[in-house]
């Protein structure tokens, strides 16, 4: 509306500008002697008079919209008070449903609450798990190039304490036979 309220003010000053600029021109017209310079002053006052015609229309079609605007804000102001009325009667004659009411609202503020919370807790986790897959990388990184260069290493020769190892199998099982003679 006050937009609408802006554009017809100022294309009723542009008319007042083409009517003053419209009254000089019929001046000129009526003392100039060159039929020439008269006729490009008829043009100039033809112009204007077309301009003046788009600028009056151009009003009565704004204020046409801001009637119509009118009427739909108040259509609107109507029907919303009729629901708050409605409401407000619903709610006085059942107190259950204003105690759901509350209830739910503040469950709501409670749900949001929460979910921000995790929302927070995730983004959190989330870079923890980041940064720990990242090192993880690292430490596989460093453990397969240690097992590279182990492996490019030469096999160790059997030392003699292997071979007493095996040696003292066989000893073992006699004790055994010991024992089950008994």
């Amino acid at each position: 509306m006050d937009s609408i309220d802006r554009l017809v003010k100022s294309a009723e000053e542009r008319i007042t500008r083409e009517k003053e600029e419209l009254e000089q021109i019929e001046q000129e017209i009526e003392f100039s002697d060159n039929p020439e310079d008269k006729k490009n002053s008829e043009f100039r006052l033809n112009s204007i008079n077309n301009h003046i015609q788009e600028l009056t229309e151009e009003i009565k079609n704004r204020t046409k919209t801001a009637k119509k605007i009118a009427l739909d804000v108040a259509q609107y102001s109507d029907v919303k008070s009729k629901i708050s009325t409605k409401i407000q009667k619903q709610v006085k004659s059942k107190p259950q449903l204003r105690e759901t009411l509350s209830t739910s609202h503040k469950a709501a503020e409670k749900f949001v609450k929460e979910l921000e919370r995790q929302t927070r807790l995730e983004a959190s986790a989330k870079k923890l798990l980041d940064k720990a897959t990242t090192k993880f990388q690292e430490f596989l990184a460093k453990k397969t190039a240690a097992k590279k260069k182990v492996s490019k290493r030469k096999p160790a020769k059997k030392t003699a304490a292997k071979k007493k190892v095996s040696k003292r199998k066989p000893a073992k099982k006699t004790a055994a036979k010991k024992k089950s003679r008994r």
